[in-house]
């Protein structure tokens, strides 16, 4: 059940975010993105926990290594693709460019700083015509927030194990958190 309520929530903040970029009268696409931060987060900190309190530990290059096997083919997919087209369809003195910076920023999960580099100052003031990678800073944010979030989980579950109690540990985790 909180499964499909999750996949249900997921749906809900990709609908706000197409229905925004589509310029339907929704308000705010910034919300879909802000859920899915939200749901994402929810559902990796359970696994993680999940995993610290079945195994007793949690290999980070593991966990990293999934995520990688996740995303990187879609990633390099979207990014071969959208570099394809922007040859064919965008200027080369201006959209092209900046699509081709944020491709390689993509690459690398810094897309956002690319953007707040980008002429305008970022994300939000920059023309999507403008940037057929606009929509990956969204991706840079969350791996930049796995980055650091499971060590930091890891830290926050060996502080609370010396604590007698399950529910004590994790009233303490997230109390930390």
């Amino acid at each position: 059940e909180r499964r499909s309520d999750i996949q249900g929530l997921r749906a809900v903040a990709v609908a706000l975010v197409v229905a925004y970029h589509a310029e339907l009268p929704v308000p705010g696409g910034f919300v879909g993105v802000d859920m899915f931060f939200v749901i994402s987060g929810f559902v990796i900190a359970g696994m993680i926990l999940r995993q610290l309190d079945g195994a007793g530990g949690l290999s980070l290059s593991s966990f990293y290594t999934r995520r990688m096997r996740r995303l990187l083919p879609a990633l390099a997919l979207l990014t071969v693709a959208t570099a394809v087209g922007s040859i064919l369809l965008l200027s080369p003195l201006g959209p092209q460019q900046a699509t081709a910076k944020t491709g390689i920023a993509a690459s690398l999960f810094s897309a956002n700083f690319q953007l707040l580099r980008a002429e305008g100052g970022g994300y939000f003031d920059l023309a999507t015509e403008t940037n057929a990678l606009l929509h990956t800073w969204s991706l840079a944010v969350e791996e930049q927030f796995y980055l650091v979030f499971p060590a930091f989980l890891i830290i926050a579950w060996r502080a609370a194990a010396r604590l007698s109690s399950p529910s004590s540990r994790r009233r303490a985790i997230i109390a930390l958190v």
